[in-house]
């Protein structure tokens, strides 16, 4: 198992990185996860320096981009780093919608099907983040999605906080409860982005402080047999936490995740 901290939520520069990535390591990650601004803007001498540490330390990486996100671009962070890359994810940058209807494919469908011919030759998993969320997304983009689904990469990037917000919020996933969420989706997921809230607002809180059953999330990923990422999401900046705490913040987050992962193991 991967447990990956995303580091946009807490890292604005290159300088505190290294830092940043050294204390991960000591709290018991073995990932990285960035987004491509992180990367993209750092000069020659930085990423090679970053490749370097990720090398010694044995760290994979995983990438949240989105659409945003030019095909040249992502190809340009492949080259540099595409040995130790996981995965790609895609955000659609939208509202949490219930039926992915933010699906379009006029604007997606180019880069995830790059994405897809790159991961025949790289191995990289690639998806969106949420979608397709369950058989009523994919039967309503199904047409679009026939190229993609006969990749073995393909799959998605499940949010638990945004699940969590779901089951709270909208009929359709609350009869579901997350057993039904996560086995629902159909198909592979290849990282999951853990975080917490109280149902109401996307707080991105650290796992284990608001009311996301943890338990069952865990034990709905082991039925069906997830092996992927587990990447850590927290942003003290919407929680209001004291930036000097922000290392207990993800400390405790990690070991609430694997406390509950570590219950259905064997």
């Amino acid at each position: 198992m991967e447990y990956a901290i995303s580091t946009w939520n807490f890292v604005r520069g290159t300088d505190s990185l290294s830092s940043f990535i050294s204390a991960s390591i000591d709290m018991g990650f073995n990932a990285v996860s960035f987004t491509p601004v992180q990367l993209l803007s750092m000069d020659r001498k930085a990423s090679t320096r970053l490749r370097d540490q990720l090398s010694e330390t044995d760290l994979s990486i995983t990438l949240h981009a989105d659409f945003t996100n030019t095909t040249e671009e992502i190809d340009r962070i492949i080259g540099v780093f595409g040995e130790k890359l996981r995965c790609i994810s895609l955000d659609p940058r939208c509202r949490i919608d219930p039926a992915g209807e933010f699906f379009e494919p006029g604007t997606m469908l180019p880069l995830l099907e790059h994405l897809g011919r790159r991961s025949e030759l790289t191995g990289i998993s690639f998806g969106l983040e949420d979608f397709p969320i369950d058989g009523c997304a994919l039967d309503r983009n199904a047409e679009a999605l026939a190229g993609l689904l006969e990749c073995s990469f393909f799959g998605a990037l499940i949010d638990l906080g945004h699940m969590n917000l779901r089951i709270y919020t909208i009929p359709h996933f609350a009869e579901k409860g997350i057993d039904g969420y996560i086995s629902g989706v159909p198909v592979p997921i290849f990282e999951v982005h853990v975080h917490d809230n109280w149902g109401n607002s996307d707080l991105h809180m650290p796992p284990g402080k608001g009311n996301l059953d943890l338990r069952a999330a865990a034990s709905a990923l082991r039925g069906r047999g997830f092996q992927g990422v587990s990447t850590i999401e927290i942003a003290p900046h919407r929680y209001s936490v004291d930036p000097g705490d922000q290392y207990e913040s993800v400390a405790y987050g990690l070991c609430s995740w694997k406390d509950a992962l570590e219950l259905y193991d064997g």
